[in-house]
């Protein structure tokens, strides 16, 4: 990595408006499928169109450049992928014990064991078999799930039908999702064993989509910190990182449709820019940044029966903090509170940028603009 890559802009401490960036990503469906001549191929193809119509995001095998690139992009796919689409056609006609049949492809029967693997459940996949075809292996036990086809025209139609059927949503995600990145504008004065410091706080928002099981022991935690100036460095701190507003708690549960808070570091108001994890670390704490630079700030999240996501967050801490009045009364992190900003001279600037953000490309923009007062951590 040679320089910082481009993000969704975070607010920086000198913007003067706080601005949200929500980017919806569409369901993605991951297309297992032969292509072995034209007629198989214009199959996937009238499938993909038709999934991207709908607006769905789509990846199938003939997406790879290269046969050495396959191996490795298919399970990255698998990984990132919210559906599963089998359609296994009839290939060679072949000997066994009970005779001679006609197999389905190889590489779609092992992408459906990947996919199982990946955990991958009955409402995300949809199974397509053509009725010459003899299931094997994984899909032998599976077959009674599969609906079947004759003849190639006949495909794109079933897997609309059963998309309806299945209920399948381009807004569903089986993957937590990260949103609403945002740093407190009002010091918060923080408190845990090893002392106190007045920090703003930076939090973020995961999300789980999935309307049929929750996220069961969500946790977060920091990996690695890169700047031009030190490269990839490891995070000196890599435990599980604070849960807004609740004190003491490092992990959370994320009911359906519904998302959980994390602090993502905090700012020492008093030694700018030192900047420091919330973390359950029994060490006394040291800034895990101390340089007025760019960083880019690798995070994992992880929560039981879901695949882990990897976010990166960049951090620029190249500009002067605002002023804020220390005068004002704070309440130890954790603590639901409300305060006034007594003195705040970017209050201009909010009426004035309010009505100028720019619209991020492909995406919804959720615009949340400041008020006298709101809750603190």
């Amino acid at each position: 990595m040679n320089a910082l890559r481009r993000k969704p802009r975070f607010p920086s401490l000198t913007s003067g408006v706080l601005e949200y960036f929500y980017l919806l990503m569409p369901a993605k469906v991951f297309i297992s499928c032969g292509q072995k001549d034209d007629k198989e191929t214009k199959v996937a193809q009238d499938v993909r169109a038709w999934f991207k119509s709908e607006g769905y995001d789509v990846f199938a095998a003939s997406d790879v450049g290269s046969m050495l690139d396959l191996n490795g992009r298919v399970i990255a796919e698998l990984r990132s992928s919210d559906y599963f689409l089998f359609i296994n056609f009839a290939r060679e006609e072949v000997s066994g014990e009970t005779g001679k049949f006609r197999r389905g492809s190889l590489y779609t029967n092992q992408e459906l064991a990947a996919a199982i693997s990946l955990d991958f459940t009955d409402s995300m996949r949809i199974l397509i078999n053509q009725k010459s075809a003899e299931p094997e292996g994984i899909f032998h036990s599976m077959v009674r799930n599969a609906a079947e086809f004759d003849t190639f025209d006949e495909v794109l139609r079933i897997v609309q039908g059963r998309v309806k059927l299945d209920r399948w949503s381009v807004a569903f995600s089986r993957h937590l999702s990260v949103e609403k990145e945002r740093r407190g504008f009002k010091p918060v004065r923080y408190i845990d064993r090893f002392g106190e410091r007045l920090l703003y706080i930076a939090h973020i928002d995961v999300r789980n989509a999935r309307p049929d099981v929750a996220a069961y022991d969500c946790a977060m935690r920091l990996m690695k910190i890169y700047s031009e100036r030190s490269g990839d460095i490891p995070s000196p701190d890599r435990e599980r990182l604070k849960v807004t507003g609740r004190s003491n708690a490092y992990h959370q549960s994320i009911w359906p449709n519904s998302y959980g808070t994390f602090d993502l570091y905090g700012i020492d108001v008093d030694d700018y820019p030192k900047t420091y994890l919330l973390s359950e670390s029994d060490v006394p704490r040291w800034p895990i940044l101390s340089t007025r630079e760019k960083h880019l700030l690798t995070y994992e999240i992880f929560a039981s029966g879901f695949p882990k996501v990897t976010k990166e967050i960049e951090l620029d801490l190249t500009k002067e903090k605002p002023y804020f009045d220390p005068k004002i009364p704070y309440s130890p992190s954790g603590a639901t509170t409300t305060t006034h900003v007594i003195s705040d001279p970017l209050k201009h600037l909010y009426e004035q940028q309010s009505s100028e953000l720019p619209d991020w490309p492909g995406a919804t923009v959720i615009r949340i603009e400041p008020s006298d007062g709101g809750s603190v951590d």
